[in-house]
């Protein structure tokens, strides 16, 4: 959990005493070595050991592979963490089907040996390019919260009256709106079946839609999850059937009320789950439109917070809901609200959709600049830079006399370009 692409999460850090420690002498980090996950479905996840983890100790679900000095850290973790690399290690032939790698599958990795000046320059330049990413990546997380409190702000200048005040001075009108509860306006107020009338084995692949929690958003119906019942199994439940400009309400209190208007092509198509509320009102006294963004408002989800507040998994009854209290105007100035609302949350709604296709194009970057990288397209080469050959004749040099040199033991051992500490030899 600990080891990210291009970063490392401090969060959930074991420790050990001296002792556990003294029996992990054989996997100690030291700083810059980069860390491999070897299990699991984190597996070719890798990262840079920072300085101040120097004698940590790794698990077994952690390789620590050590460069030698010809051998950038920076440029052979970015090279484990592009695309072809990653590829490579989730193909089965690097032990897919048992969810890990061996010390020789590490070992055997291929890679690309440039100049060591070049894989400096890659280097450089990849940290130079995502720290870029990260901070177009920052800036564009904090929009939903800014989206979030335009709609909000929205919702509250049409609930308070604020959106409609030149309409209001315009036709010589007063703030003249009733204090009703949602009683006073529904003629439904409903949730759908619950217990042994509608089980999970009773879905099917088509038939009737059933409208449930995970459909019902802050002012829009999320099209995409769809879950049907046979019409055999609706035959039991017409009851519960939604009609045209119903309002869908969530009966679970989240960060924010979940209110909805039923999709017009599902009218007469669907039925409710038990945990999502039905409201039917009589639209010659309180439009359905309006209805959505008047519970859609802070102050809907901070008087239910308060009345579910200790609960530990907050939700509203029937009863509750009928007595939610509202400000209603006139039909007319409620159809002038839902215009106004509406011209300006489809701002919030075209930038949002910008916001999916910025964060789509970030994400493209970085394995996009790691491709580049190792093509060796992302710096200009420099023809004073030491061949990559004699670099490889010096790894090899050094091999061989590292072989043809005793050990303490009096055996003799094969040096490696890469170490390997942590892996399985399984």
């Amino acid at each position: 959990m600990n080891v990210v692409f291009f970063g490392f999460k401090r969060e959930g850090l074991a420790y050990l005493n001296d002792a556990q420690a003294q029996a992990l002498n054989g996997v100690e980090v030291q700083a810059h070595d980069v860390l491999l996950n070897i299990t699991g479905a984190s597996i070719g996840r890798v990262s840079i050991a920072p300085a101040d983890l120097a004698r940590a100790r790794v698990n077994q679900h952690v390789c620590i592979i050590r460069p030698v000095a010809e051998l950038e850290p920076r440029f052979l973790n970015a090279y484990l963490s592009s695309p072809t690399m990653q590829e490579a290690i989730i193909d089965e032939n690097y032990g897919v089907t048992r969810q890990a790698l061996t010390k020789q599958q590490i070992l055997d990795f291929e890679i690309p040996l440039p100049p060591l000046p070049e894989q400096k320059r890659i280097a450089d330049e990849l940290d130079a390019l995502l720290a870029r990413v990260d901070a177009c990546r920052e800036r564009l997380d904090r929009v939903p919260g800014i989206l979030k409190s335009f709609r909000q702000s929205v919702l509250a200048a049409a609930m308070g009256g604020e959106l409609t005040r030149e309409w209001r001075e315009e036709r010589g009108l007063e703030l003249d709106w009733r204090h009703i509860v949602i009683a006073d306006i529904a003629a439904q107020v409903f949730d759908g079946p619950f217990g042994s009338h509608l089980k999970s084995k009773d879905y099917a692949d088509e038939g009737v839609r059933v409208v449930r929690l995970e459909n019902i958003a802050p002012l829009r119906f999320i099209e995409e999850k769809r879950t049907y019942i046979p019409r055999e199994k609706y035959e039991e439940l017409t009851k519960h059937t939604l009609h045209s400009g119903d309002v869908l309400f969530s009966s679970f209190v989240d960060d924010e009320v979940r209110v909805c208007l039923l999709p017009e092509q599902l009218a007469g198509k669907a039925i409710n789950k038990a945990d999502c509320f039905c409201i039917r009102s009589n639209a010659a006294v309180c439009r359905p439109g309006f209805l959505v963004l008047r519970l859609g408002c802070r102050s809907t989800f901070e008087s239910l917070d308060e009345a579910v507040h200790g609960v530990t998994r907050p939700r509203i009854n029937l009863g509750q809901l009928r007595e939610i209290a509202i400000e209603l105007p006139s039909l007319e100035e409620q159809d002038e609200i839902v215009r106004r609302s509406h011209a300006l949350l489809a701002v919030a709604d075209t930038l949002e959709a910008r916001l999916v296709r910025a964060r789509s194009l970030v994400n493209r970057t970085t394995p996009s600049a790691l491709a580049k990288a190792f093509r060796g397209e992302l710096v200009p080469q420099n023809p004073n830079d030491e061949p990559a050959e004699n670099l490889l004749a010096k790894l090899k040099a050094d091999r061989a006399n590292a072989t043809s040199r005793p050990s303490r033991r009096g055996t003799r051992q094969p040096a490696k370009s890469l170490t390997a500490a942590g892996a399985s030899e399984g």
